[in-house]
């Protein structure tokens, strides 16, 4: 079995990689990190280290790593043996890539086996929104090809790996916990892998997963860097960071509980699983680093706002997660240019700035600049 792997960062190789590889899968990774890639073309294997006190260590096989530009012919032939395409290049990647991937899916057109594709990103239903972007370039050919052959199959992936470096720049650091949860029912063919969860229904388990560990590691961040915390164990050690966290968490939880039906102690368990795990003293996540990016954490389908909202429509109280929006609102990292835009909007108009990043209604509006300003007085 066959793998392209668009993005050969900490997460591509120290998860994603990490599952492919001990499922039997020749893995080929691709990737514009020019030094990366020689790196991994000259040794063919690359070591994972879990962050724990035993530091438990995987080697792992690859067979290639291409640059995405310059060895976009050896791509594209490769696609006419591939089995499954998976990425983890952040969101934002995404239309970069797409029309590379239609040019190998217009190539393999005379191959007549599925192609399943997964864009394992932490965004919801990002398989999907691939799969527009790669529609777009393909021929009518192209896309009666890919309605018989090629699945665009969505999934909830899970692991810490924070910013980190290495004398060897192969090498990365893991937490332990991992969960990957696969749509079975958009898979075309057989694909048999262990270590991962098949479900019929993603949904549940997107959002589970969106709204405890996101907006949990949001919670904690935003708050640590007001409390001049640098790392997020650190932050958690405090009762008013574990505290805020736990608030947050307990708007969320109720409102999965509300909306999927979750079992109370189920989702009690995770969440408190989910606490441990940014506790984990061997990992020392930095505080910015989580909080990056806040512009887009503030959108409407991310991992605050669009809780929030739900949580607003089923009659849930949410003091936390409107703490949390202002605490986001109020981020002004220096060395985040999203923060310093972010501070700028709010400086010419505070109203239509929430307006016009977060989507919400007027009602809405009202309610976080109001508590933005009492927060600031």
């Amino acid at each position: 079995m066959n793998n392209l792997h668009f993005g050969a960062g900490n997460i591509g190789r120290g998860f994603i990689g990490q599952i492919l590889y001990q499922n039997d899968f020749n893995l080929h990774f691709i990737d514009v990190n020019q030094p990366l890639l020689d790196a991994l073309n000259s040794q063919k294997t690359y070591t994972i280290e879990e962050f724990s006190e035993a530091k438990t260590k995987h080697l792992i096989s690859i067979q290639n790593a291409w640059h995405a530009e310059s060895d976009k012919d050896v791509i594209l032939e490769a696609f006419k043996t591939t089995d499954l395409i998976t990425t983890s290049i952040g969101v934002s990647g995404l239309p970069k890539i797409a029309f590379l991937i239609a040019l190998g899916i217009e190539n393999r057109k005379t191959i007549h086996t599925s192609l399943n594709i997964m864009a394992c990103e932490n965004y919801v239903n990002a398989s999907d929104s691939l799969k527009e972007m790669v529609y777009d370039h393909l021929s009518k050919d192209g896309q009666l090809y890919a309605n018989k052959w090629v699945a665009f199959v969505n999934v909830a992936v899970d692991r810490i790996v924070p910013n980190q470096s290495h004398e060897n720049l192969t090498h990365v650091s893991v937490e332990p916990f991992y969960e990957w949860v696969i749509e079975s029912s958009s898979i075309k063919g057989n694909l048999n892998l262990e270590g991962v969860l098949f479900v019929d229904d993603l949904s549940p388990y997107i959002e589970r997963k969106l709204f405890t560990v996101n907006t949990g590691h949001a919670a904690c961040a935003f708050k640590a860097y007001q409390e001049n915390y640098e790392f997020i164990d650190q932050a958690l050690s405090t009762k008013s960071v574990e505290g805020f966290v736990l608030g947050v968490l307990k708007e969320t939880s109720e409102l999965l509980i509300k909306k999927y039906n979750f079992d109370l102690d189920v989702q009690t368990a995770y969440a408190k699983k989910t606490i441990e795990r940014f506790k984990n003293p061997y990992i020392k996540d930095v505080a910015v680093r989580v909080a990056r990016q806040p512009i887009r954490k503030l959108g409407p389908s991310d991992r605050i706002i669009k809780p929030y909202k739900e949580c607003l429509d089923l009659g849930i109280q949410t003091p936390y997660l409107t703490q949390l929006i202002v605490n986001v609102l109020s981020y002004d990292f220096l060395e985040d240019e999203e923060a310093l835009n972010l501070q700028a909007m709010i400086k010419r108009n505070l109203k239509e700035t929430i307006k016009t990043i977060t989507e919400l209604d007027d009602t809405s509006v009202e309610i976080l600049s109001n508590a933005y300003l009492a927060f600031h007085a």
